[in-house]
């Protein structure tokens, strides 16, 4: 995608990764008060981030199922909108790449 196609100004890359840093930082609060995390913490770090990922789709898929409100929608949402605006601010620093600076060594 070309910048004209994704409307990106060289300035709104810092608006996007912001966007996207805070929507997904409210996804983990919202996700931390409904006790989302893993409680393995005496196992190794694979296992561990498996069980919080299965812990966060259960904390999700519940509130749907169920109806009742536990904070899975908006914690659905806000990861929703977070990854959205993840894309385009990954998509806004890889067109402006050349204009970073480059390592001398």
């Amino acid at each position: 995608m070309s910048k004209k196609e994704l409307g990106i100004i060289p300035r709104l890359r810092w608006v996007y990764t912001g966007i996207a840093g805070a929507l997904l930082l409210a996804s983990a609060f919202f996700a931390a008060k409904g006790g989302v995390f893993a409680q393995d913490w005496g196992k190794s770090v694979p296992i561990y981030i498996l069980s919080t990922m299965q812990n966060f789709v259960e904390y999700i898929v519940r509130e749907c199922l169920s109806g009742v409100s536990t904070g899975g929608a908006e914690t659905a949402v806000f990861f929703t909108f977070g990854v959205f605006y993840a894309f385009f601010a990954a998509e806004a620093w890889v067109e402006y790449a050349d204009s970073l600076p480059k390592n001398k060594n």
